[in-house]
């Protein structure tokens, strides 16, 4: 069926690229694709550097300008992905790795040894390197939460492991959401793994491995690159779209004129088995080499294989898919290694953005959001300061537990902790119910022990240091008790209100209806109108079309989404329950100004439908200060429902003249329309503002609590994936939403005292 679609989508045509003979014969072809639903674009194929041709041969019309090799070495990199707090709680998923898989490695590993020349299988388990720090330098304060620190016969194994190669690590601390870090977090990732290997007097390691989420900004390459990084290895989730690139290609960021090799599997981290009984998985080649990569990655948190056997069967399997070749056990480094001498010249070249299609998730919990950038910001102007030094135990602590906050996995997997709502229930009323349940408070400590986990602990192995309260007193500022004060203040009905309030040189004006800002002019230049609104606030509301729309856009099996990862992904018969499609604006009730008009407070409701049946706050208040090139924004939410049913917050802004953005990430700054297909075209997380690129009427917007952002339409769904947004319709800051399913908390608040929310934010005129 998949060939049948891939045969349909394509183009008729033929071409060739440059730099490479086009003349292969269609069963030497190696394909230069990604997956069926993208690869029917002959411009494309030729344009990243691949030869396209229709052929009755082979279903590799678009491919590699080199022919397929005879494969001598099959590099077997074995492990097993790891999630800290999906399948269990996080410190029981600790003691897994610590108690079970580093003795199990060990045991299997050595045994194969002791087999020596009765079989060439051998084990070289990849672990991370997070959790491998934590397993040699235990947090002794992690006991009173479950852990259970190894003992030193475990520790010692576990060395012997590493010294006899059973055990290793990849390049980076574990499965990650680059995009939540800024220049120096990822500097100190590397730091982390490299620290290990100096330990146990390694090489550094030089490949990051990401499984499961499908991607991650191009702003990390430089980065990487300057240390001492050399490739990436992607394994996209079984149940997601993959960006369209090739298996094996160079990845470029034009700024800087860095590059990184870079590897794909689409449909699964990857693995010994297909997606069909006898099938094997895809695995990674390289144009004119004889070698190969098959990634043997185990399930979530299983471990490396059981026993001895289990390794030896895989060989057997491997031997009999590649009769002529070598099995080897490697590591992503022994795989890059072998395939140094490839010229650069014989892979395609991507110079677009990717993006993460799953950092939607990063949105469930506004609160853990803040409190981390918080943390983040100042934690980069100590170092830069010279106040902070990563020789500083004390530092490194914090920055190993502040980590854990971009770590992919926010929470438990609902299909194993709620199993009998995971399709039903759906009500506010019923999830008052669920709350109560065991299951329920099992889900919800899950959700605070991420929070714990990555800023308490953290913070707390800071110590006497400084930077302690430092932090402490920031966080202060996302406390939110009670609606402002208005006394001395002027009041004046959505009725009464003027075009406009001036102060100094700038006048800004509300819409009577929305309290959007509708006028706002400063020394001559205007950025808002009635048409281009900035500060407009949108509630929506999702049903089960909407989520069958995304479902067939996003899911790798695209119609046939119900066979892949159908609950993680959907929320199912919601309809059933009520949900409903809704996009709400709130009501200006009145607006407060100082005699100066420096300050502004304009205070709204939501419609009580949505406050009662959905998750809608049931007042917001903002609060605006004028200054002469600048307008801070502080939006204080008031008592938002907790809902299951799938919602999302929008705070929008669509200056005049303006369709044309920057924005930073990492370190970086990245156009928003070089994004390729597959990727996140729409969404984005933002370490510094967002900007107009308009030189005759500069604007930009960040904040310090909120960094997700949607260009276009406001959506929180990260679809779709092919299309380019209308930038003239701005940008919205994405205050929080649950469209995820699983991984990620699914409610909030999740605790009553978090009903509150705080934002703040500054455009700069």
């Amino acid at each position: 069926m998949v060939l049948c679609l891939l045969v349909v989508g394509l183009v008729l045509g033929t071409g060739w690229s440059e730099g490479g003979s086009c003349a292969v014969p269609g069963g030497d072809r190696l394909g230069c694709w990604s997956w069926f639903k993208y690869d029917y674009s002959q411009d494309k194929c030729v344009d990243r550097g691949c030869c396209w041709e229709e052929s009755l041969d082979s279903v590799e019309w678009c491919y590699y300008p080199h022919a397929k090799q005879q494969i001598q070495n099959v590099y077997v990199v074995q492990g097993c992905h790891l999630d800290v707090g999906f399948a269990d709680t996080a410190p029981m998923i600790i003691n897994r790795w610590f108690h079970n898989f580093f003795p199990q490695a060990y045991k299997v590993g050595k045994e194969l040894e002791d087999m020596g020349n009765a079989t060439t299988a051998r084990l070289k388990f990849t672990a991370q390197s997070w959790i491998v720090s934590l397993f040699l330098n235990c947090p002794s304060s992690y006991e009173a939460q479950g852990v259970i620190c190894p003992t030193e016969a475990e520790v010692g194994m576990f060395k012997e492991a590493v010294a006899k190669g059973w055990i290793t690590w990849h390049a980076f601390p574990f499965n990650s959401e680059p995009e939540l870090m800024d220049l120096s977090l990822v500097e100190f990732a590397i730091q982390l793994t490299h620290d290990l290997d100096k330990s146990f007097n390694l090489p550094p390691k030089t490949v990051l491995s990401q499984r499961d989420v499908p991607g991650m900004t191009r702003a990390i390459i430089p980065i990487l690159l300057a240390n001492g990084i050399k490739a990436i290895s992607v394994g996209v989730n079984g149940g997601s779209s993959p960006p369209d690139v090739p298996k094996s290609f160079i990845w470029r960021d034009e700024e800087t004129s860095s590059e990184i090799h870079t590897f794909y599997l689409s449909g699964g981290y990857g693995g010994l088995n297909g997606w069909f009984p006898g099938e094997p998985f895809d695995w990674t080649s390289v144009p004119g080499s004889t070698d190969i990569m098959v990634v043997a990655w185990r399930g979530d948190n299983a471990g490396p294989p059981p026993t001895a056997q289990d390794v030896i069967s895989d060989w057997e399997k491997l031997q009999g898919e590649f009769p002529n070749a070598n099995i080897i056990s490697a590591s992503f480094d022994d795989f890059l290694n072998a395939i140094s001498s490839v010229p650069d010249s014989y892979f395609p070249l991507i110079t677009d953005e990717i993006g993460d299609t799953w950092i939607h998730g990063i949105a469930t919990d506004p609160l853990k959001l803040s409190k981390y950038r918080r943390a983040l910001k100042l934690r980069s102007e100590c170092l830069s300061k010279g106040e902070c030094n990563m020789n500083d135990p004390r530092i490194y602590e914090f920055s190993r537990f502040l980590l854990k906050n971009t770590e992919h996995t926010w929470g438990l997997d609902n299909k194993i902790t709620l199993p009998d709502v995971v399709t039903s229930n759906w009500t506010n009323a019923d999830l008052a119910n669920i709350i109560q349940t065991k299951q329920g408070q099992k889900i919800i400590e899950s959700w605070n022990r991420q929070r714990e986990m990555g800023l308490d602990d953290a913070v707390s192995a800071l110590k006497d240091h400084p930077l302690k309260e430092t932090i402490l007193e920031s966080w202060k500022e996302t406390v939110l008790l009670a609606p402002p004060q208005t006394t001395g203040m002027i009041a004046v009905a959505p009725q009464n209100l003027p075009p406009f309030f001036t102060f100094q040189n700038a006048q800004i004006g509300f819409n009577e209806e929305t309290g959007a800002i509708n006028y706002l002019n400063n020394n001559g230049l205007s950025w808002a109108s009635a048409t281009n609104p900035l500060g407009t606030l949108k509630y929506a509301t999702y049903d089960g079309y909407d989520y069958f729309d995304f479902m067939t856009e996003y899911n790798y099996l695209s119609y046939l989404f119900e066979f892949d990862d159908l609950t993680d992904f959907c929320k199912v018969s919601i309809n059933d329950w009520g949900a409903k499609h809704r996009e709400v604006f709130p009501t200006l009730k009145q607006l407060y100004h100082t005699p100066s008009n420096d300050t502004i407070y304009v205070q709204l409701t939501m419609p009580d439908e949505v406050v009662q049946l959905a998750g809608s706050p049931q007042e917001i208040w903002i609060l605006y200060q004028l200054g002469v090139d600048y307008l801070n924004i502080s939006l204080q939410v008031f008592n938002k429902s907790a809902t299951r049913f799938p919602e999302a917050m929008f705070f929008q802004f669509s200056p005049q003249n303006c369709a044309n953005w920057t924005m930073q990430k990492i370190n970086s700054l990245i156009d928003p329309t070089q994004v390729i297909i597959g990727g996140n075209k729409r969404m984005h997380s933002i370490q510094g503002p967002i900007s107009c690129i308009n030189s005759n009427n500069p604007f930009s917007i960040g904040s310090i609590d909120s960094s997700l952002i949607v260009f276009g339409t406001p959506t929180s769904f990260p679809t779709p994936t092919d299309e380019t947004p209308d930038f003239g319709n701005g940008v919205s800051f994405i205050l929080w939403n649950n469209i995820w399913n699983t991984n990620y908390p699914l409610w909030y608040p999740y605790n009553p005292q978090d009903a509150n929310i705080l934002y703040h934010f500054t455009l700069s005129l």
